[in-house]
């Protein structure tokens, strides 16, 4: 019986005796030593072979060399490093990206940036808050309970200070007198609420000013001799100096002064960034006899000031008086209501201040509670009273 390998069945033999599948490795000695064969190499363009046969040249035949026409030495003009492109190419996109997203101006829009919209954007009544008139939302139930003992101290201890905020004094005759329904809000409340604000956000990072309704009496002229002329002229002064110390006036944005006159509040403003005068009134507009008598006064008067106190020279003359359209009450009461209310209105926010005569009422108990347990209110034995006063 044969036991050879069947090499039908696979395709290897472990014994290598079929010849016709086996293939022996070469000796050692008939393995060419390939790294002394020359390797050469084949030109891929038959061009290049042919004009350096024909640059060769030869004694018989020499290459005749063209002379190149110059005009003249060699002269440099410039080079461009790639560092100084890359920031010209860079800068060159950051200008067009700050400009189309209104991030930035570049040079040709410098003096523009206080330029006021030239158009009012007005929030869908869909996607503003329901407490636009209040941010912190409707007036709570304690709230009210606390109100109504400021007013009803007000007729048991009327002379009985009540909010002290940095030497500036409210008693409850005044703040409750002030602040209850129908009832008119006097001049000291509003000194108050101007102390108020200059604690919430110091003029360094608010860049406002709050002055007092002292201020008007002496730009209104409300002197009764040529003595109180002196000293309403020295006290505004004074003022005018102790703001700047707080921050420069000069470089402020706005400077407020709440003004009665008449039995009447509206507020005046100078836009210092924006190059304006602002009447800002809730009862009367601009062709009102009321702002015909006073207005020219007022500015007069406030420019005066300003050099008399020695501050820095501006151009006030070249700023426009603008009246512009702000919530209007419906009596003749809440106008320091809307006064205190217009204290927070910008010239350049895009939307306006959303406040009308029936958000007054909870105005009202807002601004007295407010003011009464105020942080900045060192009178703690008067919160203490309203808390425990009883009817």
């Amino acid at each position: 019986m044969s036991t050879g390998w069947n090499h039908r069945q696979t395709c290897y033999s472990p014994c290598k005796n079929n010849n016709e599948y086996t293939t022996e490795t070469p000796p050692l000695k008939m393995k060419k030593d390939y790294s002394m064969v020359p390797i050469i190499g084949k030109r891929l363009f038959a061009e290049e072979e042919s004009c350096q046969q024909e640059s060769s040249g030869s004694k018989r035949n020499p290459v005749q060399l063209m002379e190149e026409k110059t005009s003249g030495q060699l002269k440099i003009h410039g080079e461009n490093m790639f560092r100084q492109e890359r920031s010209t190419l860079v800068n060159i996109t950051d200008d067009f990206y700050n400009t189309n997203l209104s991030l930035g101006r570049p040079s040709s829009f410098r003096g523009k940036e206080n330029a006021p919209p030239k158009r009012i954007v007005q929030p869908s009544r869909y996607r503003s808050s329901p407490y636009d008139c209040s941010e912190r939302g409707p007036i709570m139930p304690h709230e009210r309970k606390m109100y109504e003992n400021i007013t009803s101290l007000a007729n048991v201890e009327g002379s009985r200070p009540a909010v002290l905020i940095d030497k500036t004094i409210a008693t409850f005759g005044q703040l409750g007198n002030s602040m209850k329904i129908g009832g008119r809000v006097q001049a000291y409340v509003i000194n108050v609420y101007c102390r108020h604000l200059f604690n919430e956000n110091h003029p360094r990072n608010s860049l406002k000013h709050y002055f007092f309704h002292t201020a008007f009496e002496y730009f209104l002229g409300k002197w009764k001799n040529d003595e109180a002329r002196i000293w309403w002229r020295k006290k505004l002064i004074t003022s005018f100096i102790g703001a700047g110390k707080a921050h420069n006036l000069s470089t402020s944005d706005k400077l407020y002064f709440p003004t009665p006159h008449e039995e009447h509040y509206f507020l005046f403003v100078i836009d210092i960034k924006g190059h304006m005068f602002y009447f800002l009134d809730s009862f009367y507009d601009e062709k009102s006899s009321y702002h015909m008598n006073i207005k020219k006064k007022i500015i007069s008067s406030f420019i005066c000031t300003w050099y008399e106190a020695r501050l820095q020279p501006m151009d006030f003359n070249a700023f426009p008086a603008v009246y512009p359209k702000v919530p209007q009450q419906d009596n003749d009461t809440d106008c320091g209501i809307f006064t205190m209310k217009l204290m927070g209105w910008c010239p350049r926010n895009p939307t306006p201040i959303v406040f009308s005569p029936k958000d007054v009422p909870d105005a009202r108990i807002r601004y007295a509670v407010d003011l009464m347990f105020s942080h900045y209110n060192t009178l703690d034995d008067e919160k203490k009273c309203v808390k425990e006063f009883r009817l």
